[in-house]
């Protein structure tokens, strides 16, 4: 037997070069080296461990789809809504009896602006075939899937319809709102009123009220029984709406234009002198508002118009009554009024043309001369001038009690005189007892004196209910002569 040494050989092939020395690994390598031959270790056992886990859930996981797939089999995956209704782990029979009970039990609050109103599933014979729904949506599943479809939310749409009768529907809305409406407040228009303390016109504000618009109402529940909606809520778009609002253009066109007359004052002239003015407070009494257009009313100024300036521009001459031209002067009012304002000059016209003077009699000095041709009555002063002119009405021609002609003289003057005729028919009473403030007798009983009996004089009145023979005159122009004849005075009487 050969014996050993503990001698290293280096290889052969080694031999030719160069010696290669090792020196002994230190403490702290040969310490590192067993440490990473446990780690490696180590970690093959926790990766053997791993497996093993992994088989088991795979196992687990296998046995847990399988008992998930015979219970989705006959179950609604949860968050699977099937035409709006929940169907989440139900069955399909379960799905149809959710539908059914909710249907039947169904019912509806349409409320909001005063209407209060409860519509039930037997009101509109609410129905739907709640087993074709399930049926049809189980269908639609897919068991297999069932791990996906349990997250997140699966809608499923069944064109199956729940149907109700609509016009059922209709009628018990409309019921409800006539209802309603027969003690709910009409609306109110803007209309235009006057304010007392501005004198102007202004629109009021319109009222809607609080009736409803059946129309409205019935387009909102429209349809609602088939959603089985179950709250309607009445808005103020419901609510019956005025007609005219106080915005309205043509309201406040007519309020601009009728408070602009109103605000006009008026002015009136006559040969360049003020004579009358119509300010606002005259003014509002003139100007309305009716069936939507601004009235002037044309009487009232043309009353006040006669009233007002008819004594202003009264004048007459030797030749001639001159006074107001009442019509043209009204329409220049009217005229001035619907523009700014202003001044308005007053419009005259010839009354009426005097009776020719008797020829020569203003050179007879102061008399007073009774024309019976033309029934006018003249007093000329010394100088021949007319101091005072009336029309007359003389005695009666036609019963032979005419007027006696000639020169006489005024012999008195006396108020407040009762004339009394005689008693020609022989009744045994006087034919006439006339009562005069004024009496100014010029021959027996024949004088001069008022008739406030007569709304007329001058014509051809003396033919055929003249006086007894004295010569009547209007009781104004009787005071106006009484206040200027003197007794003694002469009065010539002719034809």
């Amino acid at each position: 037997m050969a014996s050993t040494t503990n001698t290293t050989s280096m290889p052969r092939a080694a031999a030719a070069g160069p010696a290669r020395h090792f020196k002994e690994p230190s403490a702290e390598a040969q310490k590192a080296s067993v440490q990473s031959r446990r780690y490696q270790r180590k970690t093959m056992s926790v990766a053997k461990r791993l497996l093993v886990l992994a088989a088991v859930l795979l196992a687990v996981l296998g046995a847990a789809y399988a008992a998930g797939t015979i219970y989705f089999k006959d179950h609604f995956t949860p968050g699977t809504i099937v035409n709006g209704f929940d169907a989440s782990n139900l069955t399909t029979d379960e799905l149809a009896g959710l539908i059914e009970g909710q249907v039947d039990s169904w019912q509806m609050s349409v409320a909001g602006e005063g209407l209060d109103l409860t519509v039930t599933a037997a009101d509109v014979s609410l129905a739907v075939n709640a087993d074709a729904i399930a049926s049809e949506a189980r269908e639609q599943t897919n068991v297999w899937t069932w791990p996906i479809d349990s997250f997140g939310r699966r809608t499923i749409t069944i064109d199956e319809d729940i149907t109700y009768d609509a016009e059922a529907l209709a009628s018990v809305v409309t019921s409800a709102v006539e209802a309603y409406n027969e003690t709910a407040e009409d609306p109110t228009d803007a209309t235009i009123t006057y304010d007392k303390d501005t004198g102007l016109y202004k629109v009021t504000s319109s009222n809607v009220g609080t009736k409803l618009q059946l129309d409205v109402v019935l387009a909102a529940v429209e349809g609602t029984p088939g959603s089985l909606t179950t709250d309607v809520t009445i808005g103020d778009d419901a609510l019956v709406q005025p007609t005219l609002n106080g915005d309205n253009e043509d309201l406040n066109a007519l309020v601009t234009a009728a408070n602009k007359e109103l605000s006009n004052t008026l002015t009136f002239t006559f040969a360049g002198t003020e004579v009358a003015t119509a300010d606002a407070d005259i003014v509002r009494n003139w100007v309305s508002i009716k069936d939507g257009a601004v009235v002037t009313d044309e009487a009232a100024i043309g009353e006040w118009v006669e009233e007002k300036l008819s004594s202003e521009v009264a004048s007459e001459d030797d030749y001639g009554y001159y006074g107001l031209d009442a019509d043209a002067t009204t329409a220049a009012a009217i005229e001035a009024l619907k523009a700014d304002g202003g001044e308005v000059e007053v419009q005259t016209m010839t009354l009426e043309y005097k009776p020719a003077p008797t020829e020569g009699a203003s050179e007879l000095g102061r008399h007073i001369d009774v024309n019976l041709s033309t029934q006018y009555a003249r007093f000329y002063n010394a100088d021949g001038k007319v101091i005072w002119e009336s029309y007359i009405v003389s005695g009666n021609t036609s019963t032979d009690h005419g007027t006696i002609t000639g020169t006489f003289s005024i012999y008195a003057k006396q108020r407040g005189q009762t004339l009394i005729g005689a008693d020609e028919d022989e009744d045994g009473e006087p034919d006439y007892e006339s009562y005069v403030e004024y009496w100014m007798p010029f021959s027996g009983g024949y004088g001069l004196h008022d008739a406030s009996w007569r709304s007329s004089f001058g014509g051809t009145i003396y033919q055929y209910s003249g006086s007894h023979g004295c010569v009547n005159l209007p009781t104004s122009k009787a005071a106006e002569l009484y206040s200027i004849v003197k007794v003694g005075d002469t009065v010539i009487v002719h034809w």
